[in-house]
């Protein structure tokens, strides 16, 4: 009876090891969650700044600056002739050359700040994914987040407000890249971005959920922690790379649809797994970085 009984017991430990990977999966569990906007299959265009056309009726450019500095310089010259042939002398043209250098000494700095602004505003976009900002998603006082340091570091963190489990279905020419986007960088911190919350998934830690996560999404993994309850989960991945699907703009954010493939392991000693999910992340146009808006299996 004991030697049955312990073959019985031998047969049914691996259902009872696949029950209990079951059970433990990564941040998601695997599904479609959070909010869905019907990403490209294939990386969008690239947007390039369209080369400008003359159209009758369109406005003239404006004159460079040095062509006003060159104008007065003329006027002035001028100007000291005719006064030297009324007989003004050179107590008139003493005056008339001290406020011609002043003006032009004025129009060259205004010349050198027009330049350096317009350069600095070139090089910044408005899709320029901000490492200095602080964040500024509403945690309740008692669980105040420090962030550890983390390799080639972390990726601001914003404001995100919405309806639960919210969609929007965007058609595929509403998603581009532009130009000016600095891919390498963005996909380097999705990656980053996609390693910490599994870790925060594993330990149930509410205040890195909370800061990588808009509020809608953060509801929905607070439910799944419940869920889960007190199981030990273990969350490793093995491989992870990301490619940009595109970026679409509404009235309030960005919303950035990035595509993570790679190998994961679910649970202690569970075999290694492909996965391959599309994180929307979302960022406002006036504060904060990007927050994990939600979740889609490809």
């Amino acid at each position: 009876m004991v030697k049955k009984l312990s073959v019985f017991l031998f047969l049914l430990a691996p259902l009872l090891a696949l029950h209990f990977n079951a059970e433990a999966a990564r941040l998601g569990g695997g599904r479609t969650m959070g909010r869905s906007y019907n990403a490209p299959a294939r990386p969008a265009e690239v947007a390039r700044p369209s080369a400008p056309t003359s159209q009758p009726g369109a406005v003239a450019k404006p004159r460079p600056a040095w062509q006003g500095i060159l104008g007065g310089a003329l006027l002035g010259l001028g100007l000291g002739a005719l006064f030297s042939s009324l007989g003004l002398g050179s107590m008139m043209g003493g005056i008339l050359s001290t406020l011609l250098m002043v003006g032009l000494a004025f129009f060259a700095i205004m010349f050198l700040m027009r330049f350096f602004n317009r350069r600095k505003e070139a090089q910044a976009g408005p899709y320029a994914y901000n490492q200095a900002e602080p964040t500024s998603q509403p945690t309740a006082p008692a669980q105040a987040y420090s962030a550890p340091p983390v390799a080639s570091g972390t990726p601001e963190i914003g404001s995100g407000l919405g309806q639960t489990a919210a969609s929007s279905s965007a058609p595929e020419s509403d998603w581009t890249i532009p130009a000016d986007f600095d891919q390498a960088a963005f996909l380097r911190q999705a990656k980053t971005q996609f390693i910490r919350l599994q870790a925060a998934w594993d330990k149930s830690d509410l205040n890195d959920l909370r800061e990588f996560t808009t509020n809608e999404m953060f509801a929905e993994i607070k439910v799944d922690l419940q869920d889960r309850g007190n199981a030990v989960n273990v969350t490793e991945v093995i491989t992870v790379e990301a490619r940009l699907l595109g970026i679409r703009t509404t009235d309030i954010e960005y919303v950035a649809s990035v595509q993570l493939t790679g190998t994961i392991k679910e649970a202690l000693n569970a075999p290694t797994n492909g996965f391959s999910e599309v994180w929307y992340m979302s960022k406002g146009k006036t504060s904060g970085g990007w927050l994990l808006a939600g979740i889609e299996q490809r």
